[in-house]
């Protein structure tokens, strides 16, 4: 006689029984809202900052439905009753913490700093905190976007901007396939069974580079080929060549027959590809000798400064004063830039010799994961998700040489992510919620 039968002979109250229903509802319900909201977030980010406008109100729009979902869902969740590990938590407020020591430069050297990049700087650190402690209570977040439907989505969200974005705006250009939609695609490329959808995954992975050749973006063209290549070498062999092949001669077809050597230049959908293969003008590739001097001035100004500010940094929000002779595309009226594009650079310039030894100890780490889980791919107990977040964050890691990749808040997901699956096994022994998959790779075989 089960517990529940015989819980039932002893008397107890019909209203347990009901509260113990609601109780499990409750449960059921967070574990499909709480992952369809902080992925209709990220896929709002995706649609706003589609159009390669720099912080359009879409984007804006996009960065406030992620902050929310990082902020007010955890928080949600805490007043519903439900807990993240202990361990876990202090990990987040020791987080936090540090990340609030980088505020006091702010107060010391106020000069050319606005509040709005401050902001920015510190919502860099809660907002993949609020990922962590959301899936700690909520597990499923960080396994659910395997799911079919959800995957569907993200890459309609990439879609979205070359086919109709485009034409609608005056600068004929938009934001290049995300990096975190590249991990997901090759994700589902490399792990899943043999089936349709590791056929579609895979193609959708060789479409990812046609698109990133067309959006003229050198560091994205990189992680696609890395992405590809990772899919090439997990057996997927001569098909994935032919889709690719078919996919860039009907690229070639759509732009138009009558397109020649001697015109190749002038064509605006061409264009992107000639400036990443070399054939461009000049005067049209400036990015690679942009980031080197940009890169150079903030470590001429680190060098002028306290021989401190190289170990410590100069905190959230931090600007330098460019070469008068630069052309900086974000300059502030006092004559400051705050972003810096050379990963490795900034987090000198902001954080010291901390953030680089951050910077690369996450290299270094997500590297033997994803290396370690590529062998044993073929072992049904191999966790996707596992490899899913490894992978991704990699790929930021190596954008982030020349993308500032730290305000994308598919970054923060997916560093939140890896951070949960290297805790794991500690956080499924300890977290409130028994409902957690007992085989990791079971979603990515459904």
């Amino acid at each position: 006689m089960g517990r529940g039968d015989g819980g039932r002979q002893k008397g107890n109250a019909p209203e347990a029984g009901e509260t113990v229903m609601d109780s499990g509802g409750a449960r059921s319900s967070a574990e499909s809202v709480v992952p369809a909201t902080v992925y209709l977030a990220l896929i709002g980010y995706l649609l706003g900052s589609s159009v390669y406008i720099q912080m359009s109100r879409a984007t804006q729009a996009g960065y406030a439905l992620c902050f929310a979902a990082a902020t007010m869902v955890p928080l949600a969740l805490l007043l519903a009753g439900r807990k993240p590990p202990a361990h876990l938590l202090r990990v987040a407020l020791a987080v936090i913490a540090v990340s609030s020591l980088y505020l006091i430069p702010a107060a010391v050297f106020p000069q050319g700093r606005s509040l709005l990049h401050i902001g920015i700087d510190f919502s860099t650190t809660v907002v993949p905190i609020g990922f962590l402690l959301c899936g700690s209570m909520v597990p499923q977040l960080f396994r659910r976007i395997l799911e079919p439907r959800w995957v569907l989505l993200f890459v309609l969200a990439l879609l979205y901007a070359p086919l109709i974005v485009q034409d609608a705006t005056p600068v004929r250009s938009f934001e290049p396939p995300d990096t975190g939609v590249i991990a997901l695609v090759s994700t589902l490329a490399v792990l899943r069974p043999h089936t349709l959808a590791r056929e579609a995954a895979g193609a959708g992975t060789a479409a990812l580079v046609v698109m990133a050749l067309l959006s003229g973006s050198r560091s994205i063209v990189v992680i696609t080929l890395l992405a590809f290549a990772v899919t090439v070498l997990s057996n997927w062999t001569a098909r994935l060549l032919v889709v690719l092949g078919a996919l860039l001669a009907l690229v070639l077809f759509a732009v138009g027959p009558d397109i020649g050597w001697e015109n190749l230049r002038a064509n605006p959908t061409l264009r992107p590809i000639l400036r990443i293969s070399g054939l461009a003008r000049p005067a049209e590739d400036v990015a690679i000798s942009g980031r080197a001097s940009e890169a150079g001035m903030v470590l001429d100004d680190i060098g002028r400064r306290h021989p401190l500010s190289a170990l410590v940094g100069m905190g959230h929000g931090a600007v330098f004063k460019p070469d008068a002779w630069t052309q900086v595309q974000t300059i502030s009226e006092e004559g400051f830039v705050h972003n810096v594009h050379t990963g490795p650079v900034l987090m000198l310039f902001r954080y010291g010799a901390l953030g680089v030894a951050l910077y690369l100890l996450v290299i270094a780490h997500t590297t033997v994961t994803c290396y370690r889980l590529f062998r044993r791919r073929a072992e049904p107990t191999t966790d996707s998700a596992t490899f899913l977040y490894a992978l991704g964050t990699l790929l930021f890691m190596i954008e982030f040489l020349a993308r500032n990749v730290l305000p994308n808040p598919l970054f923060s997901f997916f560093l939140a992510g890896h951070l949960f699956m290297t805790l794991q096994p500690s956080v499924s022994s300890e977290s409130s919620d028994p409902a957690a998959p007992t085989q990791p790779g079971s979603l990515i075989g459904s």
